[in-house]
């Protein structure tokens, strides 16, 4: 959980990447990873953003796709239909809803 001076407190590295990753794409499109990626400066390395993606689809809780953003095919990221529901209940009661917080990045379209 992010406070009031950006640092993460109980939450698990993991746990991080899928908010952010539900966060980006609740009301559009899948989030590509650069994006992640610069949303998560100074919290997580590129190193452990990858390595937290792979555990997140090794354990089925996020979907990723080729989508073209901003003229260039990126890699996108959704929360997997599976793991909406305790994600989006995780998200609830996070900081992750405060507007202050949330960055935005290309529209991807299909």
């Amino acid at each position: 959980m992010m406070t009031e001076s950006g640092t993460v407190g109980v939450l698990s590295d993991d746990m991080i990447v899928c908010l952010t990753i539900h966060r980006g794409s609740r009301d559009g499109p899948a989030y590509p990873y650069d994006c992640i990626v610069r949303d998560l400066q100074g919290i997580l390395s590129v190193q452990q953003v990858s390595a937290c993606l792979d555990y997140l689809f090794d354990l089925g809780m996020v979907d990723a796709s080729w989508r073209l953003v901003d003229c260039m095919h990126r890699r996108c990221y959704k929360v997997s239909e599976d793991a909406l529901g305790f994600v989006e209940s995780a998200y609830q009661k996070s900081s992750f809803t405060r507007p202050d917080l949330v960055m935005e990045c290309g529209s991807g379209t299909d």
